[in-house]
């Protein structure tokens, strides 16, 4: 019996390359998403460029917390703003919404742009507490290259990515 198996990899220039897990991969929307687990420790070894330790989590990075920020402002401003001349009831107070606390619904999957370092990056934004979920970024194809001798999709990076502080031997 033959199987196909689609594997990613993420490498930043000449770097060891590092397995992505496949549920941190995903197809939606007709595009590739890389969902930016905090705990995820092929997701740390790739950012942090050395192997995490026990128990690593991003989840206290101030990068990631202003990431998400701008995420959630961005799925906080409405959809649609109207323009004010066209309200003409503008003393009438706006019927009140009715809040359901049980038997939430799902979000339909939906992508937002927020603006990094004056880039534009792709969120995806779904589920039925998209505040809360992971940062889900996409993966463009132009980064995305499929090696035939080790049959990986590889990711490669073109821009420097940040560093943590690095050790120094005695």
């Amino acid at each position: 019996m033959v199987s196909f198996v689609q594997r990613m990899e993420l490498r930043y220039q000449e770097e060891d390359s590092i397995l992505v897990p496949k549920d941190l991969i995903s197809q939606k929307l007709d595009k590739t998403w890389l969902q930016l687990r905090p705990t995820s420790q092929a997701i740390i070894h790739f950012l942090a460029g050395t192997k995490p330790g026990r128990n690593a989590s991003l989840s206290s990075s101030t990068t990631l917390q202003n990431l998400i920020k701008l995420r959630n402002a961005k799925v906080d401003q409405p959809q649609d703003q109207a323009d004010p001349a066209d309200n003409l009831f503008e003393g009438e107070p706006s019927p009140k919404r009715k809040i359901r606390r049980r038997g939430c619904s799902i979000m339909e999957p939906h992508v937002i742009s927020i603006q990094v370092q004056g880039q534009d990056i792709q969120c995806l934004v779904a589920g039925s507490r998209p505040r809360a979920s992971d940062l889900i970024v996409e993966l463009p194809p132009r980064l995305r290259q499929w090696s035939k001798s080790s049959g990986l999709r590889t990711l490669k990076l073109p821009c420097p990515r940040p560093r943590g502080p690095t050790r120094r031997k005695p």
